[in-house]
C-alpha cells in the first residue's frame, strides 16, 4: 500500500497517528476477507473477493487533505464501498476481485494469487506496525526527558 503524498498536519505526530490507525484497520479487514478467499478455495460456487484498495487510498488522501484545511479529526469519507462503522470507524464491503478463471464447479479463487495479496498485506501490516511502535517510544522517550 502506498502512502505517497500523506503525512504532516496538526497534532503531536502530524497526522501519522490517525493515518497509521486507518491503514492497520483497512488492512485487518482485507486480511479477513483475503483468509476467507483461501480458506474457501475448493467451495463449489464460491467466488473470491477484495477490498478495494485504490477506493481506501483515495479516501485517506481526502482525509488528511481535509485535516490539513483546518477539519478535526480525521475522518474518511464514506460512498462507494465504504461506510461508518458502528464505533466509529470505517468498514469497506468487500466486491468480488475475479482474480482467478472459474472452475467447473463454479469457483473462480485462484489460491496462488490469494496467497501473493495475503503476503502483500500482512507486511503491510508488518511496516505500519513497527512504525506505529516507532511513534510511541519516540513519544516515551520524550516524556522520560531522554529526547
Amino acid at each position: 500500500m502506498s502512502l505517497s503524498g500523506i503525512g504532516g498536519g496538526p497534532g503531536l505526530f502530524g497526522d501519522s497517528l490517525p493515518v497509521i490507525e486507518s491503514v492497520l484497520g483497512f488492512a485487518n479487514q482485507r486480511h479477513a476477507v483475503l483468509a476467507n478467499n483461501v480458506a474457501n478455495v475448493d467451495t463449489p460456487g464460491f467466488r473470491a473477493k477484495d477490498l478495494p484498495e485504490a477506493d481506501f487510498q483515495k479516501a485517506l488522501r481526502a482525509a488528511v487533505e481535509s485535516r490539513r484545511n483546518g477539519a478535526e479529526p480525521l475522518v474518511l469519507g464514506t460512498g462507494g464501498n465504504l461506510r461508518r462503522a458502528a464505533d466509529g470507524g470505517v468498514e469497506l464491503r468487500p466486491v468480488e476481485s475475479g482474480s482467478g478463471v472459474m472452475r467447473g464447479d463454479g469457483n473462480d479463487v485462484a489460491l496462488d494469487q490469494e496467497m501473493s495479496k495475503l503476503l502483500k498485506n500482512a507486511m503491510t501490516i508488518q511496516v505500519f506496525n513497527r512504525m506505529l511502535a516507532g511513534k510511541f517510544q519516540s513519544l516515551g522517550l520524550a516524556i522520560r526527558g531522554r529526547l
